[in-house]
């Protein structure tokens, strides 16, 4: 009901060639004995906006808006657009740059409404030390990238 909005930060590995887009396709559970999901037939409708915040050799610095909210939803999206996120254990593989990366993904922005005042609320984080000494490296190890 267009109740929540949610954006994340997230560092990538490849690198996402257009400014912006789209990942709109249903992500389900293949196997009920695994907490791993995946873009499949049949999965819940889920829809992930991205926005390129800056592109480096193997990387790419996204944020991204979630239209809808589904488990793990960011982590398959971008693996199913061959970008997992960084330090991701389940979606990803392990960075031989970055073999101490934890997930590259952070909450940066939550609004909400709240029936009982009628109004929206907003909460905003700052960008976690780790998540910063990540991106600096990065910086300091690949020029930029330009398309």
């Amino acid at each position: 009901k267009n109740q929540v909005s949610k954006k994340y930060l997230a560092i990538v590995r490849g690198v996402i060639p257009e400014e912006k887009g789209t990942v709109d396709l249903p992500i389900g559970r293949p196997d009920p004995d695994d907490v791993r999901r995946g873009v499949m037939e049949g999965g819940s409708p889920s829809v992930t906006h991205y926005r390129v915040l800056e592109r480096l050799r193997e990387h790419t610095l996204v944020e991204l808006l979630l239209e809808t909210g589904r488990t793990h939803q960011i982590r398959v999206h971008m693996k199913f657009i061959n970008c997992p996120i960084l330090g991701d254990p389940l979606y990803g593989k392990k960075d031989k740059q970055f073999p101490d990366a934890t997930l590259m993904l952070h909450s940066r922005m939550l609004k909400i409404f709240i029936p009982d005042n009628k109004e929206k609320q907003m909460f905003k984080t700052s960008t976690p030390e780790r998540f910063l000494k990540v991106e600096q490296k990065l910086k300091r190890m690949f020029p930029k990238c330009v398309l």
